[in-house]
């Protein structure tokens, strides 16, 4: 943040900080980060940005121990937003939710809220997440008990999509549930090499944990 003066470009880069920390699955960082904004935003008086750091901090509780509270606690913050028209990052925020449905044991509620989500993402043209939602809703059909091939074809559109927009991580992650979930309908000597040839794309490897899981995927074949 050296050099940024101007308050309102200082949150909105701290945003984006949260939302790469909270991404990474490093809670520990991301709540320290998501910390650091709430009390920057309340500084600065800064109320919509002060709105984005308070869902930031909430959907790092909700990865830690998801609760029927912290649900609520996104829902409410998803509705004043809504109210206050402010859309950037609404998909990940309602994706985010659907997440916390899931985890709390409603798949199928959670599969609607992905679609949602994803529905948002077209509207407001913010792709960036829509490959990780793609492969989430996948994993929410198949808990909920749909047939193997509807989480499948998620699972590849999130693969095809990740590799058209050069998200390696993104495309890692869902070819693992592609060979992981549902093996059984998809071709998997070709799943395997697209993974293998992501996983060859990774330059720091040892940094992150999909990598680790595409390893033993791989090795176990």
């Amino acid at each position: 943040l050296e050099g940024v003066t101007a308050g309102f470009s200082e949150a909105f880069t701290r945003s984006w900080i949260c939302f790469i920390a909270i991404q990474s699955g490093d809670l520990s960082r991301a709540a320290e980060v998501t910390d650091d904004m709430v009390a920057f935003c309340g500084r600065k008086g800064l109320a919509m940005w002060g709105g984005y750091a308070l869902m930031y901090q909430t959907i790092c509780a909700a990865h830690r121990d998801p609760s029927p509270e912290v649900e609520a606690t996104i829902l409410a913050v998803i509705d004043t937003m809504a109210a206050m028209h402010v859309t950037i990052m609404s998909e990940h925020f309602v994706a985010e939710h659907a997440r916390v449905i899931h985890a709390l044991g409603d798949p199928g509620r959670a599969v609607d809220r992905y679609s949602e989500a994803l529905a948002l993402a077209d509207e407001y043209t913010e792709m960036h997440e829509v490959a990780d939602i793609l492969r989430l809703r996948g994993r929410a059909r198949l808990d909920s008990g749909e047939e193997p091939g509807a989480a499948a074809a998620d699972f590849r559109a999130a693969a095809d999509l990740a590799d058209r927009q050069g998200s390696v991580v993104y495309g890692i992650r869902a070819l693992c549930d592609s060979l992981e979930l549902v093996a059984s309908v998809i071709d998997e000597d070709h799943v395997a090499t697209s993974l293998a040839e992501l996983v060859d794309q990774v330059v720091t490897p040892d940094d992150y944990a999909e990598v680790a899981r595409a390893r033993a995927l791989l090795l176990s074949r």
